[in-house]
């Protein structure tokens, strides 16, 4: 599994987890080296949310990412109850199995979500699938509901608001990939910048036009460690190799000379 890690538009000097979403999804359609892929929208906040008791609905606090259907398929989720392949019919919920018993919730039931101020509840969403949770010490262990991202900035090369994961085949060059990535992109942006031209009222240079982006897929077991990620670490926490070892080499030390202590006291 990797992550589609463009260079930066806001840090030339780091790599970036978002990436937009028209040159990703025709990387995916055209590369067949990959196996599986899709995005999610990485940001966590918890947001109110309303659920049935005894006849009244009872405000409470849930958690949720918005994905696309290849995301699903990419990670391979391991389904509970339901089917995760719903989530493509409007107004569905996916729950993880903590989430769903913490809100009470089952598949087939319905769950509210809030207005534009979430002050009220508005929008019915049935819950059709149940999920086991990430494992805790994962980089998705937040992930704990899902909804669809539909067709949200398929045609906005601008807008870098989603990681994309691709599952490639065994042997694929993860390298030719990234670089198809960046041909991609070459060619979209340009293309929305000239057609955006006539509407924004401006005149675009050609070094506007072009704008040469490299790209890197990075393997979601190395994502830890990875220091070429720039300033992500909210979503994805980087760790550092170097003292992660160290505390494993005093942790070890403690217990030779806990095991020693033991033996010389018989």
């Amino acid at each position: 599994m990797y992550l589609v890690a463009p260079c930066s538009p806001f840090d030339e000097t780091g790599l970036s987890i978002n990436s937009p979403r028209p040159e990703s999804e025709r990387l995916i359609a055209q590369s067949p080296e990959i196996e599986a892929g899709g995005c999610i929208r990485i940001w966590y906040w918890e947001q109110p949310v309303w659920v049935r008791r005894d006849g009244d609905l009872l405000r409470l606090q849930g958690a949720f990412n918005e994905i696309s259907a290849g995301f699903v398929e990419a990670l391979g989720l391991k389904t509970i109850e339901g089917g995760l392949k719903a989530l493509s019919r409007p107004n569905t919920v996916a729950l993880a199995r903590s989430q769903a018993d913490r809100l009470g919730l089952r598949v087939g039931d319905v769950l509210w979500f809030g207005d534009e101020e979430n002050r009220r509840p508005e929008v019915q969403k049935e819950v059709v699938a149940l999920y086991e949770d990430f494992p805790a010490n994962s980089s998705f262990a937040r992930i704990v509901g899902l909804v669809d991202v539909g067709d949200q900035d398929l045609d906005s090369p601008n807008n870098w608001n989603d990681c994309y994961f691709v599952r490639l085949h065994a042997g694929a060059d993860p390298d030719a990939v990234a670089r198809r990535w960046s041909e991609l992109h070459l060619s979209i942006y340009r293309d929305y910048l000239e057609r955006m031209a006539s509407v924004w009222g401006e005149e675009i240079s050609e070094e506007e036009l072009n704008d040469p982006r490299a790209c890197a897929l990075l393997p979601l077991d190395g994502l830890y460690f990875d220091r070429r990620i720039a300033g992500e670490a909210d979503d994805f926490p980087i760790g550092s190799a170097t003292l992660t070892y160290s505390l494993l080499s005093v942790a070890m030390l403690i217990i030779l000379i806990a095991l020693i202590n033991f033996v010389n006291f018989f």
